[in-house]
C-alpha cells in the first residue's frame, strides 16, 4: 500500500515518572529535516511542498483505515 511508507515506526516505548505524573514515551525512527531553517524562516512551506504533504497524510490516513486502525 502506498501510504504504509508515511507512517513511522514504533521502536520501543517506556514510562517515566516525575514530579508532573507518569508519562508514555514512544520511541520512533528519525524524522526528515525540520520545516523551517533559521532566523529568517517564512514559516511556510512552498505551494507545491504543501500539496505534496497534504497528499502524503491522505495516503497514510487511507492506508491506516485499511489496516482497520481508527484515529481522532
Amino acid at each position: 500500500h502506498p501510504g504504509k511508507a508515511h507512517i513511522i515506526e514504533l521502536l520501543d516505548q517506556f514510562e517515566i515518572t516525575g514530579p508532573n505524573g507518569h508519562h508514555q514515551c514512544l520511541v520512533t525512527e528519525a524524522l526528515g529535516p525540520p520545516l523551517l531553517r533559521g532566523p529568517s524562516a517564512p514559516g511556510h512551506l512552498s505551494p507545491g511542498k504543501s500539496w505534496e504533504v497534504a497528499r502524503q497524510l491522505v495516503e497514510a490516513t487511507v492506508y491506516m483505515h485499511s489496516m482497520k486502525i481508527v484515529h481522532g
